[in-house]
Protein backbone atom coordinates (compact mmCIF):
# COMPACT_ATOMS: atom_id res chain seq x y z
CA UNK A 1 0.00 0.00 0.00
CA UNK A 2 2.95 2.30 1.22
CA UNK A 3 4.74 1.35 -2.24
CA UNK A 4 1.35 2.06 -4.40
CA UNK A 5 1.09 5.14 -3.15
CA UNK A 6 4.29 6.73 -3.08
CA UNK A 7 4.72 5.74 -6.27
CA UNK A 8 1.76 7.53 -7.47
CA UNK A 9 2.94 10.26 -5.41
CA UNK A 10 5.89 10.58 -7.14
CA UNK A 11 4.10 10.57 -10.39
CA UNK A 12 1.18 13.59 -9.62
CA UNK A 13 3.93 15.58 -7.45
CA UNK A 14 6.68 15.62 -11.03
CA UNK A 15 3.42 16.62 -12.84
CA UNK A 16 2.20 19.06 -10.23
CA UNK A 17 5.73 20.46 -9.64
CA UNK A 18 6.28 21.27 -13.40
CA UNK A 19 3.21 23.41 -13.66
CA UNK A 20 4.34 24.86 -10.52
CA UNK A 21 7.56 25.75 -11.72
CA UNK A 22 6.62 26.52 -15.74
CA UNK A 23 3.56 29.26 -14.61
CA UNK A 24 5.11 31.06 -11.59
CA UNK A 25 2.44 33.56 -10.46
CA UNK A 26 -0.18 34.13 -7.84
CA UNK A 27 -2.29 30.64 -8.56
CA UNK A 28 0.76 28.71 -8.93
CA UNK A 29 1.32 29.93 -4.93
CA UNK A 30 -2.23 29.04 -4.11
CA UNK A 31 -1.49 25.58 -5.44
CA UNK A 32 1.47 25.17 -3.97
CA UNK A 33 -0.34 26.09 -0.52
CA UNK A 34 -3.44 23.67 -1.11
CA UNK A 35 -1.11 20.60 -2.11
CA UNK A 36 0.73 20.99 1.45
CA UNK A 37 -2.29 21.58 3.56
CA UNK A 38 -2.66 17.92 3.91
CA UNK A 39 0.68 18.39 6.29
CA UNK A 40 -0.74 20.09 8.22
CA UNK A 41 -4.13 18.73 9.32
CA UNK A 42 -3.97 15.92 12.01
CA UNK A 43 -3.93 12.45 10.61
CA UNK A 44 -6.99 10.84 12.67
CA UNK A 45 -9.09 14.36 11.01
CA UNK A 46 -8.20 13.84 7.48
CA UNK A 47 -8.67 9.47 8.04
CA UNK A 48 -12.20 10.19 9.38
CA UNK A 49 -13.07 12.64 6.47
CA UNK A 50 -11.96 10.40 3.70
CA UNK A 51 -13.94 7.98 5.13
CA UNK A 52 -17.26 9.71 5.16
CA UNK A 53 -17.12 11.08 1.55
CA UNK A 54 -14.88 8.13 0.01
CA UNK A 55 -16.59 4.84 1.28
CA UNK A 56 -20.25 6.34 3.15
CA UNK A 57 -20.73 9.05 0.44
CA UNK A 58 -18.92 8.11 -2.82
CA UNK A 59 -18.43 4.51 -2.12
CA UNK A 60 -15.55 3.25 -3.28
CA UNK A 61 -13.93 -0.32 -3.02
CA UNK A 62 -12.00 -0.21 0.68
CA UNK A 63 -8.24 -0.44 -1.37
CA UNK A 64 -8.88 2.00 -3.89
CA UNK A 65 -10.20 4.74 -0.69
CA UNK A 66 -7.04 3.39 1.41
CA UNK A 67 -4.79 4.12 -1.52
CA UNK A 68 -6.46 7.79 -2.09
CA UNK A 69 -5.55 8.06 1.65
CA UNK A 70 -2.12 7.47 1.68
CA UNK A 71 -1.39 9.44 -1.32
CA UNK A 72 -3.42 12.35 0.34
CA UNK A 73 -0.52 11.81 2.89
CA UNK A 74 2.58 11.45 1.14
CA UNK A 75 2.10 14.06 -1.88
CA UNK A 76 3.14 17.24 0.39
CA UNK A 77 6.69 15.30 0.51
CA UNK A 78 6.64 14.99 -3.13
CA UNK A 79 5.48 18.32 -4.84
CA UNK A 80 7.76 19.87 -1.67
CA UNK A 81 10.65 18.12 -2.42
CA UNK A 82 10.35 18.15 -6.25
CA UNK A 83 9.43 21.79 -6.49
CA UNK A 84 12.36 22.73 -4.51
CA UNK A 85 15.03 20.24 -6.81
CA UNK A 86 13.25 21.88 -10.00
CA UNK A 87 13.52 25.25 -8.58
CA UNK A 88 17.74 24.84 -8.54
CA UNK A 89 17.80 23.23 -11.96
CA UNK A 90 19.78 25.14 -14.02
CA UNK A 91 16.80 26.32 -17.12
CA UNK A 92 19.13 27.16 -19.54
CA UNK A 93 20.45 23.32 -19.74
CA UNK A 94 17.14 22.19 -21.29
CA UNK A 95 16.82 25.68 -23.48
CA UNK A 96 19.96 24.41 -24.95
CA UNK A 97 19.35 21.18 -25.40
CA UNK A 98 16.01 22.52 -27.54
CA UNK A 99 18.01 25.23 -29.25
CA UNK A 100 20.33 22.36 -30.89
CA UNK A 101 16.81 20.64 -31.96
CA UNK A 102 15.61 18.06 -29.52
CA UNK A 103 11.96 17.42 -29.04
CA UNK A 104 10.39 19.14 -25.76
CA UNK A 105 9.40 15.61 -24.22
CA UNK A 106 13.07 14.02 -25.34
CA UNK A 107 14.72 17.22 -23.82
CA UNK A 108 12.94 16.62 -20.67
CA UNK A 109 13.77 12.96 -20.41
CA UNK A 110 16.89 13.65 -21.20
CA UNK A 111 18.50 16.55 -19.09
CA UNK A 112 15.63 17.19 -16.41
CA UNK A 113 14.81 13.94 -15.50
CA UNK A 114 18.36 12.68 -14.73
CA UNK A 115 18.75 15.83 -12.78
CA UNK A 116 15.92 14.85 -10.86
CA UNK A 117 16.74 11.84 -10.21
CA UNK A 118 17.93 12.21 -6.27
CA UNK A 119 15.22 14.38 -5.09
CA UNK A 120 12.38 12.10 -6.72
CA UNK A 121 14.48 9.10 -4.79
CA UNK A 122 14.16 11.07 -1.48
CA UNK A 123 11.00 12.12 -2.12
CA UNK A 124 9.47 8.42 -3.00
CA UNK A 125 11.70 7.29 0.63
CA UNK A 126 10.73 9.77 2.60
CA UNK A 127 6.65 9.32 1.53
CA UNK A 128 7.24 5.30 1.90
CA UNK A 129 8.18 6.02 5.47
CA UNK A 130 5.42 8.57 6.11
CA UNK A 131 3.01 6.24 4.41
CA UNK A 132 4.07 2.97 6.17
CA UNK A 133 4.20 4.61 9.92
CA UNK A 134 0.88 6.16 9.36
CA UNK A 135 -2.07 4.38 11.40
CA UNK A 136 -4.98 6.78 11.59
CA UNK A 137 -5.75 6.93 7.71
CA UNK A 138 -5.42 3.32 8.08
CA UNK A 139 -7.44 2.71 10.79
CA UNK A 140 -10.38 4.14 9.62
CA UNK A 141 -10.07 3.28 5.97
CA UNK A 142 -9.09 -0.22 6.16
CA UNK A 143 -12.31 -2.91 6.01
CA UNK A 144 -12.38 -7.05 6.33
CA UNK A 145 -9.83 -8.34 5.36
CA UNK A 146 -7.42 -5.63 4.96
CA UNK A 147 -4.57 -4.77 7.43
CA UNK A 148 -1.67 -2.54 7.33
CA UNK A 149 2.24 -3.64 9.57
CA UNK A 150 1.82 -0.82 11.63
CA UNK A 151 -1.77 -1.14 12.88
CA UNK A 152 -1.01 -5.21 13.15
CA UNK A 153 1.74 -4.19 15.55
CA UNK A 154 0.05 -2.10 17.31
CA UNK A 155 -2.97 -4.60 18.03
CA UNK A 156 -0.60 -7.20 18.67
CA UNK A 157 1.35 -5.26 21.26
CA UNK A 158 -2.16 -4.61 23.07
CA UNK A 159 -3.45 -7.90 23.81
CA UNK A 160 0.18 -10.19 23.22
CA UNK A 161 3.32 -9.80 25.76
CA UNK A 162 6.26 -11.11 23.70
CA UNK A 163 9.03 -10.36 22.06
CA UNK A 164 7.40 -10.64 18.41
CA UNK A 165 6.91 -7.10 17.63
CA UNK A 166 10.25 -6.53 19.20
CA UNK A 167 11.88 -8.86 16.40
CA UNK A 168 10.15 -7.43 13.38
CA UNK A 169 11.02 -3.73 14.70
CA UNK A 170 15.23 -5.10 14.41
CA UNK A 171 14.26 -6.72 10.71
CA UNK A 172 12.65 -3.28 9.56
CA UNK A 173 15.36 -1.19 10.91
CA UNK A 174 18.12 -3.77 9.70
CA UNK A 175 15.91 -3.54 6.59
CA UNK A 176 15.73 0.21 6.27
CA UNK A 177 19.87 0.78 6.64
CA UNK A 178 20.67 -1.71 4.17
CA UNK A 179 18.26 0.06 1.67
CA UNK A 180 19.69 3.58 2.60
CA UNK A 181 23.61 2.16 2.18
CA UNK A 182 22.93 0.67 -0.95
CA UNK A 183 20.93 3.62 -2.48
CA UNK A 184 23.81 6.02 -1.36
CA UNK A 185 26.39 3.74 -3.18
CA UNK A 186 24.05 3.33 -5.93
CA UNK A 187 23.45 7.60 -6.11
CA UNK A 188 27.65 8.34 -5.51
CA UNK A 189 28.01 5.78 -8.44
CA UNK A 190 25.67 7.81 -10.82
CA UNK A 191 27.64 11.16 -9.37
CA UNK A 192 31.22 9.97 -10.47
CA UNK A 193 30.14 8.17 -13.37
CA UNK A 194 28.87 11.61 -14.51
CA UNK A 195 32.48 13.41 -13.40
CA UNK A 196 34.17 10.89 -15.43
CA UNK A 197 31.68 11.61 -18.41
CA UNK A 198 32.59 15.23 -18.12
Amino acid sequence: MAFTASLVGIVIGLVASLALVKRPGRLSKALLSLFLSPSLIPGIVIGYVLFLFLVVKVQLPLRTALILGHLLVVLPYCVRIITASLKELDESLEEAARTLGCPPVKAFVVIVLPNLKPAMTSAFMLSFINSFNNIPVSMYLKGPGMNTLPYAMMNHIEYNYDPTVSALSVMLMGMTLLFMVLLDRSMTRGQAKGVKGE
